[in-house]
């Protein structure tokens, strides 16, 4: 996208904070039931039934406001739920699938609420920097230790930065 993607995003939906603002707190997640960063959005709920009313909540939005809502681009994630209530969601734009896991911002969230899946997930994803460490360790057996620990330096600032 272009860089003026996150403003105009931000202009066509800054209303439609003012109308989750209103929801009932949850126990859990209380007043937020709606993350926006740039043009990443997350609606948050604590059941099916709470997922499917701020999805629907979120089409008619879109619709009355002419924003175009991509189902491909949308996916559901369901923290501690049986697999009954695992099923996409239907709306009239199309259908919002399941997802164990999704990125947002950089960081992982994991269906299954757990702090420690979302650091393995991250763990899993940064691993990449450390085989490319290792690779080099291989080909530049000999190399100065000072070297060493600048590539070290670099490879663990490219995973921290970039994952």
């Amino acid at each position: 996208g272009a860089p003026s993607s996150p403003i105009l995003f931000i202009v066509y939906t800054l209303s439609l904070l003012s109308i989750f603002k209103y929801l009932t707190p949850e126990s859990f997640i209380g007043n937020h039931h709606l993350l926006i960063h740039a043009d990443g959005t997350i609606i948050l709920a604590e059941d099916r039934k709470g997922a499917e009313m701020k999805m629907n909540m979120l089409e008619d939005y879109c619709n009355r406001n002419y924003i175009s809502l991509n189902p491909s681009k949308c996916s559901l994630i369901a923290a501690n739920i049986s697999t009954v209530n695992k099923s996409p969601i239907k709306l009239k734009c199309g259908i919002i699938a399941y997802s164990q896991q999704e990125v947002y911002l950089g960081s992982y969230i994991c269906s299954t609420g757990r702090l420690h899946d979302m650091f393995n997930a991250d763990l899993i994803k940064s691993h990449y920097h450390l085989i490319e460490y290792c690779a080099f360790l291989r080909e530049n057996a000999h190399a100065p230790l000072p070297v060493k620990e600048k590539v070290l330096d670099a490879c663990l600032f490219n995973g921290v930065l970039y994952n």
